[in-house]
């Protein structure tokens, strides 16, 4: 009889231990896809930080009345886009820039005087990179620790704009 609850207590604790091992599996692989959800989730959000800026500066390029109303200058401590624009014979800039991480909108009146701190955060973006040239727009826009090109042929009157 005392050698039979030997048997069934080797047998119990190899099953608990067989099921120890099991958890630690388990939890091992748990953790793991955790972890590399984690790593994707961020890098998607970064992925999404760069696109979004990018296609935020192309739809106020393209909401500009022709190619003459956009330029490029410098704005605060960077480029910055501006968008020229005119509303009961007044006239206004859009300033699109990079600003403590944020990619900022600022919309006022061409005369004022205005700081880089008054603009809107948009999107969060470290920096951003203009260039303007024979009516072709180019941008590199850094979000995320990687950057995001964009370049755009300035619409003429009368003509059409393409993204490239």
């Amino acid at each position: 009889m005392k050698e039979r609850r030997n048997v069934h207590t080797l047998t119990s604790l190899a099953a608990l231990g067989l099921l120890g091992v099991f958890a630690v599996c388990l939890l091992s692989v748990v953790l793991g896809g955790a972890g590399i959800y984690a790593r994707l989730s961020r890098r998607n959000a970064a992925a999404a930080q760069r696109r979004t800026a990018v296609r935020v500066l192309a739809t106020r390029v393209q909401s500009a009345e022709n190619g003459d109303a956009v330029s490029v200058a410098a704005f605060g401590d960077g480029d910055a886009l501006l968008i020229t624009g005119e509303t009961a014979g007044e006239t206004y800039l859009t300033r699109l820039y990079c600003h403590d991480g944020w990619l900022m909108e600022l919309y006022a009146a061409e005369a004022g005087d205005f700081a880089p701190e008054d603009g809107e955060q948009l999107v969060p973006a470290e920096a951003m990179i203009l260039q303007m040239e024979n009516g072709l727009l180019q941008a590199e826009v850094t979000a995320g620790g990687s950057t995001a090109r964009l370049c755009l042929a300035l619409r003429q009157e009368g003509g059409r704009q393409h993204e490239g």
